[in-house]
C-alpha cells in the first residue's frame, strides 16, 4: 500500500478532468451545429408587392413564377407552351421599356432573338453534335446615357455590357418552377427595380438575357453568341440556375478571378467556396449550364459566373418542383444579391476597362469562401500557391518554435511530431474507409443501392457513427501514451505532449493543402490549410501543464471561425451530393453508399479540423471501449434495418429515369449521311 502510495505521488498530473471535457465539447459542438444550421438556413424576410419602387420584391418576382408555371404550366422545347411562355417574356420585356419612357438617362432595347445551328459538344463523356433550329431568345438591354456621355468624352469606345443570363424552358415532366423560372422572375424584378423612377442606374450596360433552351444542353445560348448583334457588345456574364427551391444561392463556377472579387463586393449575402467548383471541374456531377456558352473556359470568350440554388436536388427536373415548394425568402436573397452584383460588375467594368477583355485575366483563378455567408474572402490563386505553403513550414518549425527540440533533442521531438503526423493521416483513411466499407457491404450485400435517398436520416445514422470511431481509433489511449512520454522524458509534462498531437494534425493537414494546391484542387486544399493554422494554434496555445478553463477557452474561441467554415462546406456538400447521387444513378451498386460514407468521413475530420481528435480521445478515455462498441453498433444496426425495413424511394424522392437518344454518324467508311442525319441529340439531362 504504501508502494502504491509512492507510485500515485510520482505520476504525473493529469492533464485535465475526461469527464469536465468530455461535456465541454459536447456542448461546445452542439452550439456550433446549431450556429451553422442557422445561417445556412437564414434568409432575409420576403417584402410584399408594395415595397418601394427601387428595392426588390420576393412578392413581385413570384407573381412571374406563377405564371410560368400554374397559368403557362409546361413549356418545354418543341412544345406549344414554350410558345407561350416566348410572348410572355416578350410582354413584360416591353413593359419595363414602357415604364423606363419616362426616364431621359437610360435608353431600353427589347430583341427577340431566333437561332438554328449545331455545336459539337461533350455530355456525361458522350461526344454529340447538337442541331437545334427555331430557339427564341428575349433580350432586354439597359443603357444609362451617362456611361455613353463618360465614354464620349473620354475618346473611347463604349464600354462592354454585363450580361445576366437565365432560361425560360422547362424540363421535361416539369413545370420549372425552381429551374429555372425562380431566377427568370429574379431578373424580371431586378431590371424593374433598376428602371424604376428615380433608382440608380448601373455604371455600365446591362443585357438581361433569358434563353428559351438550355434544357437540351444550352442551344439556345450558343446560338445566341454566335449570331447576336449584342454578342461582341458584352465584357462579361452573370449566369443563374437552379438545382432545388430550397435556397442557398452559391457561386459554384467563375471564369476570370476579378469576377468573384466583384460578386464578393455586391452580393448582400455572398454563399460561395472553390470547394463546388473543384468537384464540378472533374465531371462527377452529371449537369451543365449556360455558363459554358459563354465562358472563356469553354466555348465562349468573357469572364463571369454560374449561380445556382443548390438544395433540394429531389425536386429538381420533376414534377416536385412545384411553386409551393420554394421556401420563401430564396427569391429575397436571390434578388438583393444580383441587384448588388450589378452595380458591383459594372463598376469594375467602367473603372478597369483593360482587364474585362485581357486574356491572361481571363484565365486567372482566385480562392473564394464564405465566412458563414456575412461576408467572402478571395484571393488569386497565384497567391494561393504561396499561402498554402506556410501551414505545413509552420508546423514543421513548431519544435523548434515552441522549444521542443532544444529540450529534447532534434530527432525525438520530430520524431513525436512526425508520430502524431501518422495518426491524424491514418484517422482521415479510417473517418472516410469505415463507413465507405460499411456502405459498400451493406449495399452488395442487400442488393439494393443508396437505400437512404429517400430517408437522409438513415444515411447520418449509418455513416457518421463509423466515421467518428474511425477518426477516433489512432487516437484512443492518448492518456497512457501521455504518461509514458513524460515518464521516459519523451515529454517535460502532459501539456507538451498534447501540443505535440496538435503539431502533428498541423503538418499533415498543412502536406495536405500543399499537395491538393499541386493538383489544382486549390479550394479543397485551403479547407486543410485553415485546419493546419488552427493546430499549430491549438500547439502554441495548450502548452502548458495543466488545461485550464481559460486555456482551453482561448482554443475553442480560436476554433469557432475554421471549425463553422469547414463544417459548413461539407454538410452542404453531403447533402447536394447525396441528392444528386439519387438522380444520376451509379456505375455499380455499391459506388453511391461509398460516396455518402466517404463525404460523412470527410465531415467529422472537418468538424474536428483534425487537432480535435486527441481532446475527444482523452475525454472519452474512461469509457473508450464501451463507446468503440456503441458507435460501431449503431452503424451496423442502421445498415441492417434499412436494407431489410425501408425502401429508397418514396412519393417525395421519386426514382428517376435517364433517356438518351442518340443518332449515330456513319463510319468514314460508309456512304456520307445526310445532313439531317448527321445530328445528335441529347436527352434534356442538363442543370
Amino acid at each position: 500500500m504504501a508502494a502504491d502510495r509512492k507510485q500515485r505521488a510520482s505520476s504525473p498530473p493529469a492533464w485535465a478532468s475526461a469527464p469536465a471535457l468530455g461535456w465541454t465539447l459536447l456542448v461546445y459542438y452542439a452550439v456550433v451545429f446549431a450556429f451553422v444550421r442557422y445561417r445556412l438556413r437564414w434568409v432575409p424576410s420576403p417584402l410584399p408587392v408594395d415595397a418601394p419602387a427601387a428595392v426588390f420584391s420576393e412578392a413581385r418576382a413570384m407573381a412571374h413564377v406563377v405564371h410560368l408555371t400554374k397559368v403557362i404550366g409546361d413549356h418545354q422545347v418543341s412544345t406549344p407552351g414554350l410558345d407561350v411562355a416566348t410572348e410572355y417574356m416578350m410582354e413584360q420585356a416591353r413593359a419595363l421599356q414602357a415604364m423606363a419612357a419616362g426616364r431621359t438617362d437610360v435608353t431600353v432595347e427589347v430583341r427577340r432573338d431566333a437561332v438554328s445551328g449545331a455545336v459539337a459538344m461533350d455530355f456525361t463523356d458522350i461526344n454529340v453534335t447538337n442541331v437545334y433550329r427555331g430557339l427564341d431568345n428575349v433580350a432586354l438591354v439597359v443603357r444609362p446615357a451617362a456611361a455613353d456621355a463618360a465614354d464620349a468624352r473620354a475618346g473611347r469606345p463604349p464600354r462592354k455590357a454585363l450580361a445576366v443570363v437565365s432560361h425560360y424552358d422547362s424540363a421535361v415532366c416539369s413545370v420549372g418552377a425552381s429551374d429555372d423560372g425562380s431566377q427568370v422572375a429574379v431578373m424580371l424584378e431586378v431590371a424593374r427595380s433598376l428602371l424604376a423612377p428615380d433608382a440608380a442606374l448601373p455604371a455600365g450596360p446591362v443585357v438581361f438575357l433569358w434563353t428559351g433552351g438550355e434544357e437540351p444542353i444550352s442551344p439556345a445560348a450558343h446560338g445566341w453568341v454566335a449570331s447576336s448583334p449584342l454578342a461582341p457588345t458584352l465584357g462579361a456574364f452573370i449566369n443563374l440556375e437552379a438545382m432545388g427551391g430550397d435556397g442557398i444561392p452559391i457561386v459554384f463556377q467563375h471564369t476570370g478571378a476579378w469576377t468573384v472579387e466583384a460578386w464578393a463586393k455586391g452580393a448582400k449575402l455572398p454563399r460561395g467556396s472553390r470547394v463546388a467548383q473543384d468537384v464540378f471541374d472533374i465531371n462527377i456531377i452529371p449537369a451543365d449550364s449556360d455558363y459554358r456558352m459563354f465562358s472563356a473556359r469553354h466555348y465562349g470568350t468573357l469572364p463571369g459566373i454560374d449561380v445556382a440554388f443548390i438544395v433540394d436536388s429531389v425536386a429538381y427536373h420533376s414534377y416536385l418542383d412545384s411553386v409551393e415548394r420554394i421556401r420563401p425568402g430564396t427569391l429575397q436573397e436571390m434578388g438583393e444579391n444580383l441587384l448588388g452584383a450589378v452595380h458591383s460588375f459594372t463598376e469594375y467594368m467602367a473603372e478597369h476597362p483593360e482587364v474585362v477583355g485581357n486574356a491572361a485575366e481571363t484565365g486567372e483563378q482566385t480562392n473564394y469562401f464564405d465566412v458563414l455567408s456575412f461576408f467572402m474572402l478571395t484571393y488569386r490563386d497565384s497567391l494561393g500557391v504561396r499561402l498554402h505553403a506556410a501551414p505545413v513550414a509552420l508546423a514543421s518549425g513548431l519544435p523548434v518554435l515552441l522549444g521542443w527540440a532544444q529540450r529534447h533533442g532534434m530527432r525525438m521531438a520530430y520524431g513525436e511530431l512526425l508520430a502524431a503526423a501518422g495518426r491524424t493521416l491514418l484517422s482521415l483513411v479510417l473517418a472516410v474507409g469505415l463507413p465507405a466499407s460499411i456502405g459498400a457491404a451493406r449495399a452488395a450485400v442487400s442488393g439494393v443501392a443508396m437505400v437512404w435517398y429517400a430517408h437522409h436520416w438513415v444515411a447520418y445514422a449509418t455513416f457518421l457513427p463509423a466515421a467518428l470511431l474511425g477518426a477516433l481509433l489512432p487516437h484512443l489511449g492518448v492518456e497512457v501514451r501521455c504518461a509514458c512520454a513524460v515518464a521516459s522524458r519523451r515529454a517535460v509534462h502532459s501539456g507538451e505532449y498534447m501540443a505535440m498531437q496538435f503539431g502533428g494534425a498541423a503538418l499533415t493537414g498543412g502536406a495536405l493543402a500543399v499537395l491538393l494546391t499541386a493538383v489544382s484542387f486549390i479550394g479543397n486544399a485551403f479547407v486543410f490549410a485553415l485546419a493546419s493554422m488552427l493546430c499549430s494554434v491549438m500547439a502554441w496555445l495548450m502548452g502548458g501543464r495543466a488545461l485550464t478553463a481559460a486555456r482551453l477557452g482561448a482554443v475553442l474561441a480560436a476554433g469557432v471561425v475554421p471549425i463553422s467554415m469547414g463544417t459548413t462546406v461539407v454538410v452542404v456538400f453531403v447533402r447536394v451530393m447525396m441528392e444528386r447521387l439519387g438522380i444520376s444513378g451509379h456505375v455499380s451498386i455499391v459506388v453511391g453508399d461509398v460516396v455518402a460514407g466517404v463525404l460523412c468521413g470527410a465531415g467529422i475530420m472537418a468538424a474536428t479540423c483534425g487537432g480535435v481528435l486527441p481532446l475527444v480521445a482523452y475525454s472519452v478515455s474512461r469509457i473508450r471501449r464501451p463507446l468503440t462498441a456503441i458507435l460501431l453498433a449503431a452503424s451496423l444496426g442502421v445498415a441492417v434495418y434499412s436494407s431489410v425495413a425501408l425502401h429508397p424511394y418514396s412519393a417525395v424522392a421519386p426514382k428517376r429515369y435517364l433517356l438518351n437518344h442518340i443518332h449515330t454518324v456513319a463510319s468514314a467508311a460508309a456512304p456520307a449521311p445526310a445532313p439531317a442525319a448527321a445530328a445528335a441529340a441529347a436527352a434534356a439531362a442538363a442543370a
